[in-house]
């Protein structure tokens, strides 16, 4: 089926149209969902910036986002979607794109296109990883009460955010990023 991309005038109106999708895959699209309502919020409901949906068989199948000053965001895109998003922004929009965020997959695929159409080139500047909580599991019981922490404490805090960060890969670099974001060079 074709992918059909239509532009929306505000963030708002793109939330209205997409976020049912979004919210699907909601730890995937977390930026674009915190970014479409950020958006939204303003008085004028999020009217400066490019707003793009992409449908096939009259259902949304991918989003994109691009703020100004800011690096477009997109979803995940169905077969021929990059191709379409790709042409509605270099020959519709006619947009600068300083740097795209998104699935590492479609990221990829979109930059090469991107850069094919704009005769540039790119490189990745981060690699983010995406967790989805599944489960809650409840917590065991332990002796003791809550506290704050004093300046006594700081080797103890110290200790559980190192141990945090290399758990999460917070501050060391993951081996297989799910999100990329790359910029233009």
């Amino acid at each position: 089926a074709a992918v059909i991309p239509t532009r929306y005038q505000s963030a708002r109106d793109l939330r209205q149209a997409s976020e049912a999708y979004l919210l699907s895959r909601e730890a995937e699209n977390c930026l674009l969902i915190g970014s479409m309502y950020q958006l939204s919020n303003e008085p004028d409901g999020g009217t400066k910036g490019t707003f793009i949906s992409l449908a096939a068989n009259d259902e949304v199948s991918g989003v994109a986002l691009l703020a100004p000053g800011k690096p477009l965001v997109i979803s995940s895109l169905p077969e021929g979607g990059i191709a379409a998003l790709v042409n509605s922004l270099v020959f519709e929009e006619r947009q600068a794109i300083t740097g795209v965020i998104g699935p590492r997959e479609t990221c990829e695929k979109f930059v090469a296109a991107w850069c094919a159409k704009r005769r540039c080139g790119s490189r990745i500047a981060m690699g983010m990883r995406v967790f989805q909580l599944e489960r809650v599991l409840t917590p065991k019981v332990v002796a003791g009460a809550l506290r704050r922490a004093t300046l006594s404490d700081v080797s103890v805090v110290a200790t559980l955010v190192r141990g945090f960060s290399m758990e999460t890969a917070m501050f060391y670099p993951p081996r297989r990023p799910e999100i990329v974001a790359y910029n233009a060079s």
